[in-house]
Order: structure tokens, then C-alpha cells, then sequence
């Protein structure tokens, strides 16, 4: 008896020592963490869909924060409980346990000192002596946040944190993410996402059973009560996200209804005058809607007309070198009217803006936002996710480098050539992981090590070729480009799609129509 009071009285020893020289820091440090991750998540709430707004509010951020740091009395009842109490026998016997430290010490020097004594650096090593919480409103949010935090604090030179892609199970059944964190290398936090329901069934399951033996049989006899308590509130969630979506849904709607009346008034006049018909600007009225809210970012107090009037691209033009993007852009929209159209609006848009782009830049930004737009109108056609950003940054990429057959084969307005080349860039990929695997049994020059060479100048023939409808000569040998065209086009011939969509269908079939044509083309 004696010695487990010995135990219980060092467990008190560490909770006060914690209590008098190490928890006012950690209520410092807990801030300091709690900025960093408010900071990340507020700077990127709106790209991760975490903000709504409604007639009253502005920006509603679907997540809160709370953070606390152990109490002393919890301290002390975690060793007793976890049995940790024992790994503290012989630190409590050293020369400097009891040393205090000073109250006056800057962060990195109270934490230099912590390093130094044993006791303090055994008490920072409880992974759990700070505690964050984030409360989403729903459970679907949960893994907005927690993919953003992935993807924006994970750098972070001053607070880092383990992402496992697997939620927890709770003893409830319910999910959660509990994420292991470190400050500046030494001091551990653990952060938790939950939505605000499971917290609530959290906290009154904690009051009805945590510690109360009495109810211990109950729980037990009623695990399925329990269950069913957590399929009810899946049930809750569902019902609160159709409620959410469904006015999303009409606000997206009310906006862009709303968007389209004004750009109509505005502009019918001036595009009548200019282009004697106003059926170009009720044609592409959506596109233009998607090219404003990512410009713009649907600000209702833009005004969409500038007061300097509309400037076509080759009046600012004048001024700047010819490059390779440019002369590309203009050979897009030689014999284009719905390009021309869409660069006067847009050109108008940037100058009411004030934009302090280039040019350049600006040429730049309204061919990737018209590629994305074209990306995901065809992303639904074919029913599967595209790699977009990939996709943009190759053509914008190859359009500031080479000098391309674009006049009349014009992808941007087109979309049918952006579609073929999406599905050829998906079988070469496809071939290039196949020889990456070692399957290179039938090519004499490509292999393993110079497929990423070779693989850029066949990616560039099949974007002329499927785009521009061109087919240029390179350095490879004809054999090979032959395999390559031959598995391309068995590889095309598994992608029809599930639902037979005919439009789906007919892309593919162009795309090997074209690579019939090389085929010709190397045989003569």
C-alpha cells in the first residue's frame, strides 16, 4: 500500500511541477498554434468551399475553433490511468528536477531550458498537453479542412502536423480525425475535426457513461441503441446538406440569372453595333458568366462597364513584343467571332478592375480560364474527373513555346478538338506508364530511361496532330512511332463509354482517325 501511495504522490509531484513552470507557456504556445492553423484555414476557406453567404452575413465560415491546455488535476489522473506514472521514478530523483523556470524568459529560451531538464522534457513529451478542436458544421466539411490544412500547413516551419488520410472510429462508431502535431519540433498538440453534431452526441455520451459505473451494464446491454443513434444522426447530416446544397444551388442560380439579365442590357447595344447581331452574346453567356466569377469574383459592386470603353487586344498589343503566346492567341481568333466577343467583354472587365496584369498575362489568364470551363463542361459529358490544372499548364506552356498551326483549328471556341486531345493525352499517358512498367519488348529506341525525353516530343506530335491537325517529323524511330500508334489506338478502343454517349464515342473516333492518318503518313 505504501508504494502505490508513493506512486500517487510523484503523479501529484509532476502535476504541480507542470502546474507552477510549464502550463503558462503552453497557454502562449496554444495561441501560436491556434493562429497558425486559423490563418491557414481562413486564407483558404472560400477555394476549399467552406464559406457560405446569405442575405444577412457576408462570409459565414463553416468551422470554429476551441483549444484548451491540461489541467494539472488531468495531468496527474492520465499517469495514474495510463500507468505512465512508473517512466517518471527515476527522473524524480535527479539533482535539477525541481529547478524552476524563470517567468521572464523569451519563448526559444523557456523552451532551451525545458530541453534541459529531464523532467520538463519527459512532461513536453504528453502528446496531448494541448488540444485543438474544429468544429465543422457538418461532417462533410470535416474533410474539406482537413485536406486544406494537408495541402497549405503541412510546410510549416513552426507548426507541422502527421495527416493520416483514415479517420478515427470512436468507441461510438462515430469518425473523426485526430491528428498528431508539433510545435517548433518539441512541443506535441493534438489537434482534433468533428463536426458540431458528433460533438454534442460526444459530450452527452461523455455525461451519461464516462466514469459512471452504475451504467456500465446499461452500455453494454444497449450497443445497438447506441448504433442507432449514430445512423440517425447520418440521417440528420444528410438532411442538413440537402438543405444546404439545395439553397446554394438557388443562390448559384438567383447569381447567375441575375448576371446574365445585367450583361445583356449592358452590352446588347454595343455588341449589335459592332457585330450586327446580338445571338453571339446570348450564345455564350454562360462561358462568359464562368470567366467573370473567376475574374471578378462575382463582386456586385463591379461595375461592368468601364468608363474608357472597350479595347480590343490588338490596340494594347501594339506596345509590347510579339511572343509566342500572343501570335498563337491571334491566330485563335483570326476568323473567330465569339472569341473576339468574348476578349472585348473581357478586356473591359479587367480594365473597370484596374488590372495591373500584363498584357501577356492577361491573354494568359482568359485562355486557361475558357480551357477550364471547356474541361468541365466535358468532365460531366464523360462522366470521370480531369486532371485540369495539368492539362492547362501543358497547352499554355507549349502556346508560349512554339509556334502552332492555330488558325483554323481554333480548340478554345472548338471544343470538340480540346476533347479529342484530353482522351489522346489519357492512352499516351497510359502507354508511358506501361513502358515505365518495362513493357517495352516491341520498341527498339524507348525504354525506361528515355521515355520521359522521347514521351514530351511524342505528347507534343499528338497535340499537333489532334489539335492542329498536323503531323510533324521527329527524331524517333519510325518502328517505334508505329508500336506507339498501334497500342494508342488499342488502348482507345477500352474507353467507350458505360452509357454509350454517342458524343463520348465520337471524340474517340476522331482521335483514331487522326492516328490513322500518322500511321499513312510514316508508311509512305
Amino acid at each position: 500500500m505504501e508504494e502505490i501511495r508513493s506512486h500517487i504522490d510523484q503523479a501529484k509531484q509532476v502535476s504541480d511541477y507542470y502546474e507552477k513552470n510549464i502550463k503558462d507557456y503552453l497557454e502562449k504556445i496554444d495561441l501560436v498554434i491556434l493562429d497558425k492553423i486559423k490563418t491557414a484555414l481562413d486564407g483558404n476557406a472560400k477555394k476549399y468551399d467552406l464559406v457560405l453567404e446569405n442575405s444577412v452575413y457576408e462570409n459565414i465560415y463553416l468551422y470554429e475553433f476551441s483549444s484548451r491546455v491540461k489541467k494539472p488535476e488531468s495531468l496527474k489522473e492520465k499517469l495514474i490511468r495510463k500507468e505512465e506514472i512508473f517512466q517518471y521514478k527515476t527522473l524524480l530523483e535527479g539533482t535539477n528536477v525541481y529547478e524552476e523556470i524563470p517567468k521572464e524568459l523569451e519563448e526559444h529560451a523557456v523552451l532551451e531550458q525545458f530541453k534541459k531538464n529531464n523532467l520538463c522534457n519527459k512532461i513536453c513529451g504528453v502528446d496531448d498537453l494541448i488540444g485543438i478542436k474544429i468544429l465543422t458544421s457538418l461532417k462533410v466539411d470535416c474533410k474539406k479542412v482537413f485536406t486544406l490544412l494537408k495541402e497549405k500547413l503541412n510546410n510549416s516551419d513552426i507548426v507541422s502536423l502527421e495527416f493520416d488520410d483514415n479517420p478515427t472510429i470512436m468507441k461510438n462508431g462515430r469518425e473523426i480525425y485526430k491528428l498528431k502535431g508539433v510545435y517548433k519540433d518539441y512541443i506535441k498538440f493534438e489537434l482534433q475535426i468533428k463536426s458540431k453534431i458528433d460533438s454534442a452526441w460526444g459530450e452527452l455520451e461523455h455525461n451519461l457513461f464516462y466514469k459512471d459505473y452504475d451504467y456500465d451494464f446499461v452500455k453494454d446491454t444497449n450497443k445497438s441503441i447506441m448504433n442507432n443513434i449514430g445512423e440517425v444522426l447520418d440521417k440528420i447530416e444528410d438532411t442538413l446538406l440537402t438543405i444546404r446544397n439545395n439553397k446554394k444551388e438557388f443562390n448559384e442560380n438567383y447569381q447567375k440569372a441575375s448576371f446574365m439579365n445585367s450583361i445583356d442590357k449592358l452590352y446588347r447595344e454595343k455588341i449589335i453595333d459592332i457585330f450586327s447581331s446580338n445571338y453571339l452574346l446570348e450564345d455564350n453567356l454562360d462561358l462568359l458568366y464562368y470567366i467573370y466569377s473567376k475574374t471578378a469574383g462575382l463582386d456586385a459592386s463591379l461595375k461592368l462597364v468601364s468608363e474608357n470603353g472597350i479595347k480590343a487586344v490588338e490596340e494594347i498589343t501594339a506596345f509590347i513584343p510579339n511572343t509566342d503566346l500572343i501570335k498563337n492567341y491571334l491566330q485563335l481568333k483570326e476568323n473567330n467571332f465569339r472569341l473576339r466577343l468574348i476578349e472585348l467583354i473581357y478586356f473591359n472587365w479587367m480594365n473597370t478592375l484596374e488590372s495591373q496584369l500584363s498584357v501577356e498575362d492577361m491573354v494568359k489568364e482568359l485562355i486557361e480560364n475558357i480551357i477550364y470551363y471547356k474541361l468541365d463542361k466535358y468532365s460531366q459529358i464523360c462522366n470521370k474527373v480531369i486532371l485540369a490544372n495539368d492539362v492547362v499548364t501543358y497547352i499554355i506552356n507549349l502556346l508560349k513555346s512554339k509556334s502552332l498551326s492555330l488558325q483554323d483549328n481554333n480548340f478554345l471556341i472548338n471544343s470538340e478538338l480540346l476533347y479529342c486531345y484530353i482522351e489522346a493525352e489519357r492512352a499516351h499517358n497510359e502507354q508511358l506508364g506501361s513502358i515505365m512498367d518495362g513493357n517495352v519488348e516491341n520498341y527498339t529506341e524507348i525504354n525506361e530511361e528515355s521515355i520521359e525525353e522521347i514521351g514530351n516530343r511524342l505528347k507534343e506530335c499528338l497535340f499537333r496532330l489532334v489539335v492542329c491537325d498536323e503531323i510533324i517529323e521527329i527524331e524517333i524511330d519510325p518502328d517505334d512511332i508505329k508500336v506507339y500508334i498501334s497500342n494508342m489506338k488499342e488502348t482507345l478502343k477500352t474507353y467507350n463509354h458505360p452509357n454509350n454517349k454517342s458524343q463520348y464515342n465520337d471524340i474517340l473516333r476522331i482521335v483514331e482517325s487522326r492516328l490513322g492518318k500518322w500511321s499513312e503518313k510514316i508508311n509512305e
